[in-house]
Formats: C-alpha cells, sequence, structure tokens
C-alpha cells in the first residue's frame, strides 16, 4: 500500500468519525434546548398557580377576575393559554381554594424515548374574603 492511498483511507475514516460525533452532538444541544424549555414551562406554571391561589384566596373563589389573573401570568410568561387547562377548586370561606394548572409539552428534539409529557403545577391558599 502505498502512502497516498493510506492517507486518503484516513481521511474517509476521520470524517465518518467527525460526522458520526456532530450527530451526538447536536441531538445533545437540542435537546438540553428542549430541556431548558420545559423547565421554563414549568416554572412559568407554577408561578401562574400560586398567583392565582393567592389571588383567589383575597378576592373571592373562582371569577373571572382570577382566571383572568391566572392568564396574565400565562401569557407573561410566554405560555399559549389555551393550551393550558386551569382549574379552581373553592372550598368556601376560611377554606381552601387550589388552583390546578395542566398542559401537555410536546419534544420536537429527535431521540427521546417519550415525545409528550404533561406538566402540571397545583397550589392552595386559605380564602379569606367573607
Amino acid at each position: 500500500m502505498d502512502m497516498v492511498t493510506f492517507l486518503s483511507e484516513q481521511r474517509g475514516a476521520a470524517m465518518a468519525e467527525a460526522a458520526i460525533v456532530l450527530v451526538v452532538v447536536l441531538a445533545l444541544f437540542f435537546g438540553g434546548i428542549e430541556l431548558g424549555m420545559m423547565y421554563h414551562a414549568q416554572q412559568v406554571l407554577s408561578q401562574a398557580a400560586a398567583e392565582g391561589a393567592r389571588f383567589a384566596a383575597l378576592y373571592g373563589g373562582d371569577t373571572q377576575e382570577v382566571r383572568e389573573r391566572v392568564e396574565a401570568q400565562l401569557a407573561a410568561g410566554g405560555l399559549d393559554i389555551e393550551e393550558v387547562d386551569v382549574t379552581i377548586l373553592d372550598e368556601g370561606w376560611n377554606q381552601r381554594v387550589t388552583v390546578r394548572l395542566e398542559m401537555s409539552f410536546d419534544f420536537i428534539a429527535p431521540l427521546l424515548p417519550q415525545r409528550s409529557y404533561t406538566l402540571r403545577a397545583e397550589h392552595s391558599a386559605r380564602c379569606e374574603k367573607h
């Protein structure tokens, strides 16, 4: 085997290895971005549920104003309010009011075992309005 053939075979092997490594690095990179987006969505849901429960406790249970407050928090966090299920459980004065939020988060990155996850957040507060 002469030197020219040997060097061309080495370049071909290096290109194949680089292509495999590039695919793995890109999958990890985009998977990390997707996980960051999922974490952000979970934090927005949690914040909106806490804000909704606090507002419902102070201003009276399951009202349109409470739902608007939750939707405003979701919109401020960049979530589509049409994709979030909002449930408000009001047990009455001096009892708990609970705000539950739920949404489906769909991954678009490849190589993940499950493509869709359900994110949930729930917060409760004692209802103080007479």
